[in-house]
């Protein structure tokens, strides 16, 4: 009996920090953004090329995949045969993905659009099909 799983990544949000009532202007919000994607692809790298990273006070990405499977195997133990649709965030959703297949990576997680739709396809405990919904 099949049990799909239907992970859907959150749409693109704007963080707006209220760091003393001083917005910036479109250009610095635009500078921001581009050294925040900097600094977050290479940490995001840093974590996909050792699973054993973790910042302070965070978690290595074999603690978070661990979390994640740990989630997922319940579901699947409790929902033979059922359509089940999580809302999570893409780099949960890949390290879930990649304990079951190897090819979801960090280039798979760059690849992410926001928001993005997969569907993941179990027999039991296996995962027999990923098909990617939202186009």
């Amino acid at each position: 009996m099949i049990t799909n799983i239907y992970f859907v990544r959150h749409a693109s949000s704007i963080y707006y920090p209220d760091e003393m009532n001083r917005p910036l202007s479109e250009k610095g919000f635009k500078d921001a953004k581009r050294v925040t994607e900097l600094y977050f692809n290479e940490i995001m790298l840093r974590y996909w090329n050792d699973f054993n990273f973790s910042l302070p006070n965070g978690e290595s990405g074999y603690v978070a995949q661990n979390r994640g499977v740990r989630a997922i195997k319940r579901i699947l133990s409790s929902c033979h045969g059922e359509n089940i649709v999580i809302g999570t965030h893409g780099n949960i959703m890949v390290l879930i993905m990649n304990y079951y297949d190897r090819k979801y990576n960090y280039d798979f997680w760059k690849s992410l659009s926001m928001p993005d739709i997969y569907e993941l396809s179990f027999e039991d405990e296996v995962l027999v099909d990923v098909k990617r919904i939202w186009s």
